[in-house]
């Protein structure tokens, strides 16, 4: 449905080298990658902002790529929402459909439509837009967006600026948008967490490059390249060997893998989550003394260090009733399962 080919150019600091991209109807794609990424400057491509750029942006097969944003019938939220103070809630919702000069019957039509599907009714008559949340405030501005029927909605960072409570507001608001309607989103983002309980695909960003992509779960169980799995919170990423017996040699440890995949520069990652400290461990495929070396509470979880043989295993445990995590010193069995052990190779 949004189809991207051959993207680039470059506008004050930033740059966006040959990026090319597709998305189906109907699907909900999240980009991701750090600050400086070209998130925004893609979005914006499409949105028709930046028209001086080389390649070429289609929309259900029909090249806008010289198409001003008003006439490429997009849903738009930029990253601060940009509600109009000076407009209604109703106004503000309005006001796309008036600008494309939509009868006032179904422009009344279609604000009822988009107050009821994001639960806008009892702030829908209010007159001073400044007066709502930061969350009923970004509602109206997806309400603006869907109420001209988009092709696609384009979203920079939606919840980037909400406080918790508003940001659950609005990610519900999404769901409910993606699960009623067949519209097309893209959403950018730097919270990985947020992009996998919202979307179905993820393309990774890095320096106007996309890196990765595919399934939100694939691409964060299975990183392709080490810049990859560290933005993605990959704490365990080590060089590996092969050790010639089918095994992985990682400093001293010896590891079993069910991915047989081997590279001139191998390196594995094990997520936190799947690395057992403790009770349970011995009963896994790979199991190794070791002796903590820092305990962290990070809330809702723990985060244990520990040292195997030289070298440095995080794991990230829930807090659970009677739960107690290990003394700093201990000497403790720490383990992982052979599918845990994720194979790639050293990045272009």
């Amino acid at each position: 449905m949004i189809e991207v080919t051959g993207l680039h150019g470059s506008w004050g600091g930033f740059e966006l080298s040959d990026l090319s991209l597709s998305l189906d109807e109907g699907e909900y794609r999240a980009i991701v990658g750090p600050c400086g990424a070209g998130k925004s400057l893609l979005l914006q491509c499409i949105a028709g902002l930046h028209p001086g750029h080389g390649g070429n942006v289609l929309l259900g097969g029909e090249d806008v790529t010289r198409r001003p944003p008003e006439r490429r019938r997009l849903g738009y939220l930029p990253q601060e929402g940009a509600i109009f103070p000076h407009l209604s809630v109703r106004d503000n919702i309005a006001y796309g459909l008036r600008h494309h000069r939509v009868p006032r019957a179904e422009t009344e039509e279609r604000i009822a439509e988009v107050v009821g599907l994001l639960g806008l009714e009892s702030i829908a008559d209010r007159r001073d837009p400044t007066s709502l949340s930061g969350g009923e405030a970004q509602k109206v501005c997806l309400a603006r967006a869907l109420a001209i029927r988009p092709r696609a909605l384009l979203l920079d960072e939606p919840l980037g600026s909400l406080d918790y409570q508003s940001s659950q507001e609005v990610a519900s608001a999404l769901e409910e948008i993606s699960d009623s309607l067949s519209v097309t989103v893209l959403h950018i983002t730097h919270d990985y967490t947020e992009a996998a309980s919202l979307a179905d695909t993820v393309t990774v960003m890095r320096e106007g490059t996309i890196v990765q992509e595919g399934e939100v779960h694939d691409v964060f169980w299975h990183p392709d390249s080490r810049f990859v799995a560290e933005f993605l919170g990959v704490a365990n990423v080590l060089p590996a060997e092969a050790d010639g017996e089918g095994m992985l040699a990682v400093g001293a440890l010896r590891l079993r893998s069910t991915d047989e995949r081997r590279f001139p520069q191998t390196y594995v990652t094990i997520r936190p989550q799947d690395v057992v400290v403790g009770d349970g461990s011995e009963r896994l495929n790979n199991t190794f003394a070791g002796t903590v070396r820092s305990v962290t509470d990070e809330g809702f979880s723990v985060r244990i260090v520990v040292d195997a043989d030289g070298t440095e295993l995080v794991a990230r445990a829930p807090w659970r009733t009677h739960f107690e995590p290990p003394a700093v010193g201990a000497s403790v069995p720490v383990g992982f399962a052979a599918s845990a052990v994720h194979v790639f190779g050293e990045e272009a």
